[in-house]
């Protein structure tokens, strides 16, 4: 976005913010992720509830988050 806003709009008064530094990741993988998981969140992680490539905000042990199935 920063360099679009340099190259292409460099008339337009807009400032941009990373947030990257804001956000960390955790993988939880393997067999039994799922389940371990699900001690720490009230997020339905089920199957059916959480199919694949989905993304479900809410608090993971108490810490908000966005959980994504991939």
């Amino acid at each position: 976005m920063e360099e679009w806003l340099q190259t292409e709009w460099p008339e337009l008064r807009v400032w941009l913010t990373s947030v990257t530094e804001q956000w960390a990741t955790v993988a939880v993988v393997g067999p039994r992720s799922r389940a371990l998981l699900q001690q720490l969140t009230a997020i339905d992680l089920s199957r059916d509830a959480f199919p694949f490539m989905a993304i479900r905000e809410g608090d993971v042990a108490g810490i908000a988050a966005r959980v994504c199935r991939v």
